[in-house]
């Protein structure tokens, strides 16, 4: 344990990361003589490979799905077109993305759903949830059907 508050802070904040909303303004640091941690570098996805088809699986769907035998790969975020969308009785919707994923929004509030044809990023949340985001920047928690 750190008894120094500085130092403390500095070892959480190169564990934990400050992540930015998009399109939030990234500030200059109040103290350009504080330890800081150079981001991780994130290899973009090959183009070819395609979305992972595991993403937004619970770890034990996905382990049930590849048999236990491979890992899945750790991509944050999906985008992709909606080609059909439903809303059931309860309010919430679900979509259908042209990568023949399936969603349901899992929050109970009221959203906008997602239009037709819409490209739309499904990424990782907290504690193992997902974001569906839109193109007009709404967001709502979601969980994978299929």
């Amino acid at each position: 344990m750190l008894a120094d508050d500085a130092r403390r802070l500095a070892c959480f904040d190169a564990v934990f990361p400050l992540r930015l909303a998009v399109g939030q303004p990234v500030a200059a640091p109040a103290n350009p003589g504080a330890v800081t941690q150079a981001p991780a570098s994130n290899p973009a996805p090959s183009p070819t490979a395609g979305p992972d088809p595991q993403f937004g699986f619970s770890m034990a769907q996905q382990r049930a799905a590849a048999g236990a035998a491979a890992p899945a790969r750790a991509e944050e975020r999906i985008s992709a077109r909606v080609t059909q969308l439903q809303r059931g009785s309860d309010g919430r919707f679900v979509v259908v993305l042209d990568n023949a994923q399936v969603w349901q929004q899992a929050d109970s509030d009221w959203s906008v759903p997602p239009k037709l044809d819409e490209r739309v990023t499904v990424r990782r949340g907290t504690l193992g949830s997902y974001m569906l985001e839109t193109a007009d920047k709404v967001t709502t928690r979601v969980r994978r059907l299929r």
